[in-house]
Formats: C-alpha cells, structure tokens, sequence
C-alpha cells in the first residue's frame, strides 16, 4: 500500500488491469500474466425514482427504482417502514429482493414510507420513497349551535385535503334561500333560516382533485311559529279558558264575600234589649226566650217582683 500516493486507494484510477511481464532468459522468451484489480467499497449515492408516488386509491402505483454505486455490486431489499409484527413474522417484512418495488393496488393502508437498502459486504445504506393515496372525500353533518343559531356543520376527509362543499335540498321542489353558508378548511356551515319552519333534509357534497364525495344527508325539523302551530295553539287555548275560569271562581267568591258583610253591617245587635226578635219590649217589658223545637218563642216565666209597700212596722 505503500506504493500508492497517500496509502490509499483511489477508486477510479486503481480500478484497472495490472500486467506482469517477465523478461526473456536461455530457457525461452519472456511470459507475462494480466489480473483486473477493483477497489471495493460499501454502496453509496442510492437514490429512489420517483421520492412521491401518488397514485389514486384502487390504482396501481408507478414502479419504483433503486440505485446505489458500490463495489461489490450492492444487493437491493425493500420493506415498509411502520410494517407491523405481524406483518414482519409473516413475511420477514421483506417486499422486494430487487431494485424495483412494485405494488398492488393501491388502498388508504398502504399509504406510508417505504425504505429500499442497498447493501454489500462492506456495508449498507437506505433510502425512503412515499406512497400517497388519493382519495375522493367522505363527509359528514352534525347539528349544532353557534352564537345563539342553528348550524348544520358539513366535515369532509379527504386526500389531498382542500376541498369544496356545495350544498342542495333533497326535495327538487325546494331550495335554499337565505340560509348563510361559509367554509373554514375541511368543515363548511350552514346556518339555518328561522323563517322555515317545514321539515327538509339537507345534502352536502365534498369535491376535491380526485372526486366528489356522496352526498351526507340530515334531516331537520322546522321550528314553527307558535300561531303556525296547531298544538302549540290548542295549548295556549287551554291554558287561557282554565285562567278564565280560575277568574271567574275567585269573583263569585269575593261576591260572595262581600255579600256577607254587607248583611252583617245592616242587621242590628242581639243583645236581648232593643232586638226586633224580643218583641221590642224595651227596657220594662218582659222578654221572650226561645224554647225551640217545640215551643217557638215565648214570654219568660214571671219573676218575682217585690213591690213598694206603704205599711211601716214600728
């Protein structure tokens, strides 16, 4: 190693055939012998063509290439990078001995990174490639309220993620009038009218670079005004004829009430002196007692009544 500028191999200039000649001698002319001498190295410089397949779910993705420079030649693997256990038990994790990889059709849980290693026996190295799985969006509405309204909130998934919403009526005959629509990344909201108050079902559809999505529905039911609404009536009705009625009963007894103290007012006291009921004897005359059931009324026995005698006893 010595003989070489530095002690050290160069790849490109080393690489070569080396001849060994000898010279000529009495035994016959000279004889030489070539040899090809190479500078191993473990691989280096892998690149991956192309770094993105993006490939719309259900299709087939574009075949991927690996290349890397060595020597010896390097040998090529592949293997998805977030492979399971199972998956790894199963088949080594292994998804390719070549350069190449080639994938089935494409499903939303193959999408992920994908690591391609070129190795010899002087070392290894890696690379990665992503698969990106498109989809058309998949949404979904939900009923909810925002600063005091009612707001129907259409959400989409999707890939690639910008996404549009259009939104429709399921009944042909109807259509949206001054409902307020505005869109916020993957969610677009509808506020809904107040001055509907018939049921109706409202379709949302998603819309991005590979498709539009099937229509989300959700009914609603309209609020009615309480004069719209027959029940709503017939209850207010009730309510007003027993409040009536309530009224009504409180009156006859306050009448009654004061129908009562009126009479009382006018009758006079029934203290046995100047009562209607004892004749109106006055003060001398004698009074009348009542012996009822049976008697009515009648003068009281006779007292005893001691009277002013003129006799004088000495």
């Amino acid at each position: 190693m010595s003989a070489w500028p530095g002690g050290v191999l160069d790849r490109a200039a080393d690489t070569a055939s080396y001849t060994c000649r000898s010279s000529r001698n009495l035994a016959g002319p000279p004889v030489n012998s070539t040899t090809q001498f190479a500078v191993e190295y473990e691989p280096e410089n892998i690149t991956v063509t192309p770094k993105v397949v993006s490939v719309v779910e259900n299709e087939i993705p574009a075949r991927v290439v690996c290349s890397a420079k060595g020597f010896p030649k390097p040998s090529y693997s592949w293997r998805r990078v977030s492979a399971s256990k199972s998956r790894a038990k199963a088949g080594g994790g292994v998804l390719s001995a070549s350069s190449a990889l080639h994938l089935p059709a494409a499903a939303r849980a193959l999408a992920g990174l994908y690591a391609c290693e070129a190795y010899n026996r002087h070392g290894a190295v890696n690379t990665t490639v992503l698969l990106d799985v498109m989809y058309a969006p998949e949404c979904g509405i939900k009923q909810t309220e925002i600063d005091g309204h009612q707001v129907l909130v259409c959400s989409a998934h999707a890939n690639p993620a910008e996404v549009s919403f259009t939104w429709k009526l399921k009944n042909d005959n109807d259509s949206l009038t001054d409902e307020s629509i505005w869109q916020s990344g993957a969610q677009s909201f509808l506020r809904l009218s107040a001055a509907v108050d018939a049921h109706r079902t409202y379709l949302c559809f998603a819309n991005n670079s590979v498709g539009v999505s099937r229509a989300c529905e959700r009914d609603v039911v309209g609020t009615k005004v309480w004069w719209r609404d027959p029940q709503k009536l017939i209850l207010l009705g009730c309510a007003a004829l027993a409040v009536l009625l309530v009224a009504v009963v409180l009156c006859i007894i306050i009448i009654c009430i004061c129908r009562r103290m009126r009479a009382k007012s006018k009758c006079p006291p029934t203290n046995g002196i100047d009562n209607a009921a004892n004749g109106a004897l006055g003060v001398d005359g004698p009074g009348l007692y009542e012996n009822l059931p049976f008697h009515g009324l009648q003068q009281p026995p006779n007292k005893e009544r001691f009277a002013k005698s003129d006799t004088y006893i000495y």
